[in-house]
């Protein structure tokens, strides 16, 4: 979900630091559009991030994704050589943790307890 942030301005306000928000960070960081992304938890990953302390993930131990890597990974950021065909959760995690550092662009205060309050203006894109 991506909404224009009323209260910050002329910025845009990603919510969730998961595998799309992470991929929203970078094409609006690439394009030089200031932004906030906003994340329940205490790391990125959401979904895929085990025992995720926001309490939102429904991922198991056992859990392995249904996707190939290669449709899965990042053209910006290609998942490890020695990555499996279908890799197992912890290892999606990772990647998702070496993504944002190998972007070398994340906050520390994009991960809160809570987020702020905000109220939608639009979306962006007309959508």
């Amino acid at each position: 979900m991506v909404l224009a942030c009323a209260a910050v301005g002329d910025r845009v306000c990603i919510v969730g630091a998961g595998s799309s928000g992470i991929a929203a960070c970078q094409v609006l960081h690439a394009r030089g559009i200031p932004f906030d992304c906003f994340e329940k938890g205490s790391a990125v990953g959401g979904n895929w991030r085990y025992d995720n302390d926001n309490g939102m993930s429904s991922a198991y131990r056992s859990l392995f994704i249904n996707t190939s890597r290669e449709m899965m990974q990042y053209a910006a950021y290609p998942m490890p050589d020695d990555y499996p065909d279908y890799p197992h959760h912890s290892q999606i995690a990772r990647y998702f943790d070496e993504y944002v550092d190998h972007l070398a662009y994340a906050p520390a205060s994009a991960f809160a307890p809570r987020s702020p309050s905000w109220s939608a203006r639009g979306t962006v894109g007309g959508a």
